[in-house]
C-alpha cells in the first residue's frame, strides 16, 4: 500500500515543481502571503528513499521507508515539526518570490533520527512498524510544496542532502534528492 501511495505522490511532485530557493526574509519583513497555511496539529511524515539510488537493492535490506508522527507548531513565519521524543526535527518556511505551478513552495531543514512507527490509514487498517531507522545529518536542506486547492493539510518534497536508513545492522545511504517526503495532518 505504501508503494502505491508513494508512486502517486512521486508523479504529483513533478507537476508541482518542487525545488529549493531562498527562504523568507528576516523577521518583521513578512506579509501574510509569506506564511504557510499549516495548522498547529499532529501530522504523519513519511520518508521514501529510492532503493537503487540508496544502494539498498541487496539482501538483507536496510529498508528505505520510515513514517513518524510529528507535532507541527508555528515559530514566527516558520513551522517547526518534532517527533514525540524530539530526535527528529524539521523547520519549514514559504519560499518567497518563487511561484509554484499549482501550489505554495517551501524550503527548510531537517535533522536527527526517527524509527518507523508504521502507518495508520484508518482505525481498521494499519501497517506495523518495519524496524527501519532514518538518520539525517545536522541542518540538511529540504524543499517541497503544498498543493493548491483543498489539500492544505498535505505537503511533499525532497530531502536535499544525504539520508541514511538502517535496520538490523544493515545500512543504506541515499544521496541528495533520492529521498522524498510527504506530510499529512492527522484528524
Amino acid at each position: 500500500m505504501r508503494s502505491l501511495v508513494f508512486t502517486i505522490v512521486t508523479a504529483a511532485v513533478s507537476m508541482w515543481g518542487c525545488g529549493s530557493s531562498s527562504p523568507t526574509g528576516p523577521s518583521g519583513q513578512e506579509s501574510p502571503a509569506d506564511f504557510l497555511p499549516f495548522s498547529e496539529s499532529f501530522y504523519v511524515i513519511e520518508f521514501h528513499g529510492d532503493s537503487f539510488q540508496c544502494g539498498d537493492a541487496k539482501s538483507p535490506q536496510a529498508g528505505t521507508v520510515v513514517a513518524s508522527r510529528v507535532l507541527l507548531r508555528r515559530e514566527g513565519s516558520a513551522w517547526a515539526a518534532a517527533n514525540g521524543d524530539g530526535t527528529l526535527t524539521l523547520r519549514m518556511e514559504r519560499t518567497v518570490g518563487a511561484p509554484a505551478v499549482a501550489g505554495i513552495r517551501l524550503t527548510g531543514t531537517a535533522r536527527g533520527f526517527a524509527d518507523d512507527e508504521g502507518a495508520i490509514f484508518d482505525p481498521r487498517f494499519s501497517i506495523p512498524p518495519n524496524g527501519t531507522r532514518l538518520a539525517i545529518a545536522d541542518a540538511v536542506a529540504l524543499s517541497g510544496a503544498i498543493p493548491a486547492g483543498a489539500l492544505t493539510d498535505f505537503s511533499q518534497g525532497t530531502i536535499d542532502g544525504p539520508v541514511t536508513f538502517s535496520r538490523a545492522g544493515v545500512t543504506s545511504t541515499c544521496p541528495a534528492r533520492a529521498v522524498m517526503w510527504t506530510m499529512n495532518r492527522l484528524r
